[in-house]
C-alpha cells in the first residue's frame, strides 16, 4: 500500500529566498504558488523566480514532491503559468484552483507535458455541484477543497455545510478511485492547538493529509493523522495473523486469540494504519 503524503507545504514563488528553502522542511510535498500568494504585478516575476530556482536545483539530495499551483483556467495568467511549468522538469504536478468542470482539466492537460498529474481545486458552488464528474476525470489524480472561498461564496458561518462537502468529496473521491482527499489550510498559522483539533476532525471524516501555510504547522498536521503505537501494533498483529501482504491478499476469514474476526475490510483498515504511521513517522533530518 502506498505510503501517503500527510504535509504539503505552500511556499510564494515571488519570494525566492523561500523557494529552495522550503525544501528543507520535513514536507512531503512543496506546493509553490503562483496564484493567491502572489500579487498579480509579482506573478511574471515569480515565473522567472521558479525557473531560476529550480535551474540549480540537486536533484541528487532527496526531494519532497514538487507541485505548483497555477492560475485558474482562462485567467489572465493561466496560460503564461502553463508554459512556465511545463519547462520545470522537477515539477510532477498542479494545482488547478476554482475547478468547476471536467472540461477545465482538460484545457489545463492539453498544456502540461505528458504523464504530469492533475490536482483539482473546489471552490466554488458549480465545482461542487460537478463533483462527481470532475473526480472520474482520468487526468484528476486528486480532489480537495478550497474551504475559504468556498465559505465566502456560500456565506458560511458554521460547519454544517461544509461537513456536508467534505462528505460528497470523499464519497466521490473513493467512488472515482481516486486517493482520499486532503483537507485545506488552517488559516491562523499560531493556533497549534486549533489547527490539531482540526486536523483530527477532518482525519475522522476520511480525509488523508493537510496543505499548511507554515512550517510550524507540519509536525501538528502530521500528529493529528498519526496513528497511536497501539494502533500500529494491533494493525501489525492483524497482518501477521492472516499473512496478508501489502495488496491484502492472505487468509481470507480468521480471528485473534482475543476473539477479534478479521476479515478482508479489517484486513484493508490494518494495512491503511500501517502505512499512516510509517508516514508519520518522518522526521527532522530524513531530507
Amino acid at each position: 500500500m502506498t505510503t501517503p503524503l500527510l504535509t504539503w507545504l505552500y511556499s510564494p514563488a515571488s519570494r525566492r529566498d523561500r523557494i529552495l528553502k522550503a525544501l528543507d522542511y520535513t514536507a512531503d510535498a512543496v506546493i509553490y504558488d503562483l496564484e493567491d500568494g502572489v500579487a498579480p504585478p509579482e506573478k511574471a516575476q515569480a515565473r522567472r523566480n521558479l525557473a531560476e530556482a529550480l535551474e540549480a536545483l540537486d536533484t541528487n539530495r532527496p526531494l519532497p514532491q514538487l507541485e505548483v499551483r497555477i492560475n485558474g483556467v482562462g485567467s489572465e495568467h493561466f496560460e503564461a503559468d502553463l508554459d512556465a511549468v511545463r519547462a520545470l522538469h522537477a515539477i510532477s504536478s498542479v494545482r488547478v484552483p476554482k475547478v468547476e468542470s471536467a472540461g477545465d482539466v482538460d484545457t489545463v492537460v492539453r498544456l502540461l507535458r505528458p504523464g504530469m498529474r492533475v490536482n483539482a481545486l473546489i471552490e466554488t458552488a458549480i465545482g461542487v455541484e460537478n463533483l462527481r464528474e470532475i473526480c472520474e476525470s482520468p487526468h484528476v489524480a486528486g480532489v480537495s477543497l478550497g474551504e475559504a472561498d468556498l465559505r465566502a461564496q456560500l456565506r458560511l458561518s458554521g460547519m454544517q455545510t461544509m461537513e456536508s462537502i467534505r462528505s460528497r468529496l470523499v464519497i466521490s473521491s473513493a467512488a472515482a478511485g481516486k486517493h482520499a482527499p486532503m483537507g485545506s489550510a488552517y488559516l491562523n498559522i499560531h493556533d497549534h492547538e486549533g489547527l490539531l483539533a482540526d486536523t483530527k476532525a477532518l482525519a475522522s471524516e476520511g480525509f488523508v493529509g493537510r496543505t499548511a501555510l507554515h512550517p510550524a504547522q507540519l509536525p501538528h498536521i502530521r500528529a493529528a493523522f498519526s496513528p497511536s503505537r497501539e494502533e500500529y501494533e494491533r494493525a501489525l498483529t492483524i497482518i501477521e495473523a492472516t499473512g496478508a501482504d501489502d495488496a491484502g491478499s492472505g487468509s481470507g476469514a480468521s480471528a485473534l486469540t482475543d476473539g477479534t474476526f478479521i476479515d478482508r475490510p479489517v484486513i484493508t483498515r490494518a494495512l491503511q494504519t500501517i502505512a499512516m504511521w510509517q508516514s508519520a513517522q518522518h522526521e527532522e533530518g530524513t531530507r
